[in-house]
């Protein structure tokens, strides 16, 4: 038996798959003469062309022919006569077939970006992606189609990227093993997401795991067993027809409306970082979008979004959602995350620099465009708003606040169509945003409260290291009060609030946010269900009974194990009442 972190409950059993980003180093390669060179080049092509029209296949039944457009462009611009001689040219010289495809992409690619038309420019980013498959294909003479993974595939790599969760079968994934991440990283989030068990944070994973080896994950208590005997593995199995039957008793709450046991209504919506999430958002019911983290179409690749790619993804994410909310985070990349166009310098202390708001503010050509792309993405009548991450004061938000105006102003005297009056709000997730939140409420039209970054700023406690994780907890009561203190001051000038982050769909804080005056919820999509069914069991005055003793505690512990213990006072009677006589 080993043991990570719990990060997605739930158990799954199955064979590994071991997935390892390759190194498309080629120094090593020598050139084998240009017959050979172009031999090899023709035939990495017409391997990536197999591939991806396989590709467009499946994205055209899972999401659509615009969506396979997109793959089928990228086999258009590998016929571009021009690439195809540059590559040859290459070779000719004396190059070998990797050199020759990464200069005449890149070549290309620098065309495009020369180019003043924003359509144009998107091209260069496809070039990239081209160059890295061909590549790939040149080095080991094959890609790794995640798709065809085969049904119960417990997937093992180093980090769960969002490149990976965007290409994998779900339905096929029996659960998640990764060396990196915590109960709060990105990777995390990513597999509550899609509801998969996963755990993470195991260092020496890839020594004791090897491909098709069997293994039995327990996402819930952190344990995880490979090639377990019989006694485990029915054990297991046990374990995964619970929880399989809890989920389906869910189900019924998909359909339900979002409110207590006094018949008060609230929002639950979703968090998402992909279109593939927001069709997730729409399956489970979800109230709307209440955290769209747009820093993901800003990863992965060479070049930023342009205006018009933005703007396209916010319009699908809106059509998606009707016309329930759609909340659009500005951009916020943490420092540790390479970004190649944004030139930075490497931070001592990334989680605590030059990130959210502050970049924004400091790179007013990229942020422009993000705020046009959202702008124009609402007028088309949907209900979407601008949420702000870090803000730290009041300052910083009539800057942004100020810059959006000018925004409008441009984009008035352009004659383009855009929605003046969105809403502009902030994520409250700093412990100097706290202090001044009552402050800071007279000027967001809305407060969404990030309980993942505002617990690692309170406790001053790495939430992506293991080692704090004896520290790092939603429980202690410094943060419940802290998430006080904000409901509060926005419920004083009458502006909506929101939460988010680990903390928000947490069982034992439901009473307490009932209690508080929260209007809103934003979890994962597999959590709107279970967050429902929480709030079905609470009236106003239970919630207040619960909560003026939480506020009594002084230490992590005991506000846990109170909390922990109404909850399943709460499971108990919600037992009963389904096994009474109707």
């Amino acid at each position: 038996m080993l043991k990570g972190v719990p990060v997605s409950p739930g158990t799954g059993i199955g064979r590994a798959f071991i997935y390892r980003d390759v190194s498309l180093d080629y120094s090593y390669r020598i050139f084998s003469g240009k017959e050979k060179e172009l031999e090899r080049l023709h035939e990495a092509i017409k391997a990536f062309k197999t591939e991806w029209q396989k590709r467009a296949a499946n994205l055209e039944t899972k999401m659509g022919r615009k969506e396979s457009a997109i793959v089928l462009g990228q086999l258009i611009l590998l016929d571009d006569p021009f690439l195809n001689q540059e590559m040859k040219k290459a070779i000719d010289l004396g190059q070998v077939a990797e050199a020759a495809v990464s200069a005449a992409t890149g070549h290309v690619a620098q065309m495009y970006l020369s180019m003043s038309d924003e359509m144009m420019q998107a091209r260069a980013q496809d070039m990239y992606c081209i160059r890295e498959e061909l590549i790939k294909l040149l080095l080991y003479g094959k890609t790794i189609s995640l798709s065809e993974l085969p049904p119960g595939t417990v997937f093992v790599t180093e980090e769960l990227t969002h490149f990976i969760c965007a290409n994998f079968p779900v339905g096929n994934i029996e659960a998640i093993l990764t060396v990196t991440g915590g109960k709060t990283s990105h990777s995390a989030i990513l597999a509550r997401a899609l509801g998969i068990p996963a755990i993470m944070g195991i260092e020496d994973l890839l020594l004791n795991v090897t491909d098709d080896a069997l293994v039995l994950v327990d996402g819930t208590s952190g344990e995880f067993y490979v090639n377990p005997d019989e006694d485990i593995l029915e054990e297991g199995r046990q374990k995964k027809n619970e929880w399989r039957e809890n989920q389906e008793a869910l189900l019924v709450y998909m359909t339900r409306p979002s409110m207590d046991k006094d018949g008060k209504s609230y929002l639950v919506q979703c968090n998402i970082s992909s279109l593939g999430e927001a069709y997730l958002a729409k399956k489970y019911g979800s109230d709307g979008v209440g955290l769209f983290r747009t820093e993901m179409l800003f990863m992965d690749r060479q070049i930023p979004p342009s205006e018009e790619e933005q703007l396209n993804t916010y319009l699908k994410v809106a059509d998606i959602m009707g016309e329930k909310g759609l909340v659009i985070r500005t951009m916020d990349i943490g420092g540790d995350k390479k970004v190649p166009y944004l030139n930075r310098q490497q931070e001592p202390n990334p989680f605590l620099g030059f990130r959210g708001i502050r970049q924004s503010l400091a790179d007013p050509a990229l942020f422009g465009m993000q705020i046009r792309a959202v702008l124009r993405a609402g007028v088309q009548g949907k209900n979407i708003k601008i949420m702000l991450p870090l803000v730290t004061g009041v300052d910083e938000l009539l800057e942004a606040k100020s810059f959006i105006e000018k925004e409008k102003e441009s984009l008035e005297e352009k004659g383009i169509p855009f929605n003046p009056h969105l809403p502009v709000g902030i994520m409250v997730e700093t412990p100097a945003a706290v202090q001044l939140a009552s402050v800071l409420a007279k000027e967001a039209d809305f407060f969404s409260i990030g309980t993942n970054d505002l617990t690692q700023y309170i406790l001053a406690a790495d939430r992506l290291n293991p080692r704090m994780d004896y520290l790092y907890s939603h429980f202690h009561p410094a943060v419940l009060k802290s998430i006080e203190m904000v409901i509060l001051a926005a419920k004083s000038q009458g502006i909506p609030v929101g939460i988010c982050g680990e903390a928000a769909a947490s069982p034992g804080f439901i009473p307490i946010y009932i209690s508080f005056g929260l209007d809103e919820w934003s979890v994962n999509p597999a959590e709107v269900p279970f967050v429902r069914r929480e709030l079905s069991l609470w009236d106003i005055k239970d919630a207040n009974e619960v909560t003026k003793k939480a506020l009594e505690f002084s230490t992590t512990s005991e506000l846990s194990s109170f909390l922990q213990k109404e909850v399943r006072s709460k499971a108990f009677l919600r037992s009963a009442s389904s096994l009474s006589p109707r």
